[in-house]
């Protein structure tokens, strides 16, 4: 999916990695335009759930890899509460919503 290396440890989404040319238009919320994306991996002995995670992730999708950004619409703040979480969900046209231990989806979309 990335020019990275494999193995290639990258924990803090600070590190800039080409999104491969083939992968581009199949990733459009997290491909920057000029192809590059922010890259963070994540290792069982570093972070033993979040790594569960994106391998259960995998298994239905075929992608190990979720979005992290910061939760807001544009011209309005970040969201800081779980009410303003549930708010900007309701707002907006994203499909599944992971709150604490909750996972929230719209009305007809599956995992």
């Amino acid at each position: 999916m990335f020019e990275v290396d494999p193995l290639t440890d990258m924990p803090c989404m600070i590190t800039i990695g080409d999104v491969r040319e083939e992968c581009r238009s199949a990733l459009p919320a997290l491909t920057h335009v000029n192809g590059s994306a922010r890259v963070h991996t994540v290792f069982a002995r570093d972070n033993s759930g979040g790594h569960s995670l994106l391998h259960a992730v995998g298994q239905k999708t075929g992608w190990e890899m979720v979005q992290n950004t910061s939760f807001h619409v544009k011209g309005q703040p970040i969201v800081n509460t779980p009410r303003q979480t549930i708010q900007t969900f309701l707002d907006t046209g994203i499909h599944y919503l992971f709150l604490e231990n909750f996972r929230v989806s719209r009305k007809g979309v599956t995992l």
